[in-house]
């Protein structure tokens, strides 16, 4: 009981800390708790590069690649054109409620219902994007109305939400594949363009990962070779966190978590740091429950130590009697108990590992932390150990408080 109440503390806090990041990763958009890559920016080569978050897979990912491009879109009548934002995001399709569809040409793009009301155009109309001639594969229903729930999209919320007091809808959204993306962005009527590769946080992160996690986004890990944006200096003065932005722009980072935040655009050393001060909190609260169950598991001990005294008191009172110190007889005690000790400081172990996977807030725990509940069942052994010697190695004296002393006989004649 004594190494099971004591070893389930820092398991527990591990667990909890993995739930208190799992839970924030929840209540967030994906991006917002991951990181987002802004590529730089440079006609026909946006969304030409490879995945920069390939090294860091195992708490990163899967990676979406995105780019936005705000242009404009008529359809037979010109002075019908409207402002759009032109969006390929891979596995869109995927996310919206498909309306109607035409054939499928190379380089169509699909249009939201309120989109081709807006210009007239459509499948069998076709439409003009950014001032080049474009295909329209389908209509899709607006985003806007009701299917902003859906975290696939809330990377884009601000080209879905209503806007001001009116609540007046925001550009419509043409949806298109990447090769038709290319082929705007380099348009004389794209106004904005931007792109970038996005990988949310991966499920069952422990803090001890995400804490290292920032210090691999901020240049400050084992993989920081393999990183594209590391490769770059100059570097903040007295720290590794990079100053530079894709746009050549410098970031006031005074430190790496501050570089991590602004420079991926993540809440992600907030969600760590939030993560351990739930840990700490909650610690307080556990370890005194945890101290006084271990000293009703030391009055187990102490009762068996004592049991031990009953069964063996004659060979006690003749070891005594011939002069073996209380050190020694205590001694005897714990060796011929230390097969039923180390049993249950193991068996307390496994017991306290067995709950918190099962029962506690995440079943995924930190190595480190299965470590130190190690360690925490090694002292555990030693104070019981310990608890056994304090019993058994009481003087005899104190040792038979209460118990009726023996009858000596005096017989005369053996005097004489």
């Amino acid at each position: 009981m004594v190494a099971a109440s004591l070893a389930s503390v820092p398991l527990f806090l591990s667990s909890a800390g993995t739930e208190a990041v799992a839970l924030q990763a929840a209540e967030r958009c994906p991006r917002d708790t991951g990181a987002t890559y802004r590529i730089p920016p440079g006609p026909g080569s946006q969304l030409g590069t490879p995945d920069p978050f390939t090294p860091l897979t195992d708490d990163l990912g899967p990676s979406i690649q995105w780019g936005r491009i705000e242009t404009s879109l008529a359809g037979p009548d010109p002075s019908r054109a409207t402002d759009v934002v032109v969006l390929f995001r891979e596995g869109a399709l995927d996310h919206v409620d498909r309306l109607e569809e035409g054939s499928a040409q190379p380089g169509a793009v699909w249009l939201s219902d309120r989109a081709m009301a807006l210009t007239g155009a459509g499948p069998g109309a076709g439409a003009t994007l950014g001032g080049v001639p474009t295909p329209v594969a389908g209509v899709y229903r607006e985003l806007v109305a009701g299917t902003i729930s859906n975290p696939f999209w809330c990377a884009h919320r601000p080209d879905l939400l209503l806007r001001g007091t009116d609540l007046e809808p925001p550009p419509p959204v043409v949806i298109a594949d990447r090769e038709t993306w290319f082929s705007l962005e380099g348009s004389a009527d794209s106004v904005v363009v931007e792109a970038a590769w996005e990988a949310p946080l991966r499920d069952d992160l422990t803090v001890t990962e995400v804490r290292g996690l920032v210090e691999e986004l901020a240049c400050d890990g084992t993989d920081a070779a393999d990183l594209a944006w590391c490769a770059r200096p100059p570097l903040v003065e007295g720290n590794n966190a990079p100053t530079w932005t894709p746009d050549d722009g410098l970031i006031d980072a005074p430190d790496a978590a501050t570089f991590v935040e602004r420079y991926f655009e993540t809440s992600l050393p907030f969600v760590a740091d939030r993560a351990r001060g739930i840990q700490v909190e909650v610690g307080g609260g556990v370890w005194p429950v945890a101290v006084l169950a271990a000293l009703a598991g030391a009055g187990l001990v102490a009762a068996t130590a004592l049991l031990w005294c009953d069964r063996r008191q004659r060979e006690v009172t003749l070891l005594t009697v011939r002069g073996s110190t209380p050190t020694a007889v205590a001694l005897k005690a714990v060796l011929e108990l230390s097969g039923a000790l180390v049993i249950g400081s193991a068996a307390g172990v496994v017991l306290a590992y067995g709950l918190v996977v099962g029962v506690g807030p995440s079943p995924t725990l930190e190595p480190a932390a299965v470590g130190r509940a190690l360690w925490v069942g090694a002292v555990a052994l030693l104070l019981s150990a310990l608890v056994v010697a304090s019993v058994v190695g009481l003087p005899a004296r104190t040792r038979h408080v209460g118990r009726p002393r023996p009858r000596v006989r005096f017989v005369p004649w053996e005097i004489a």
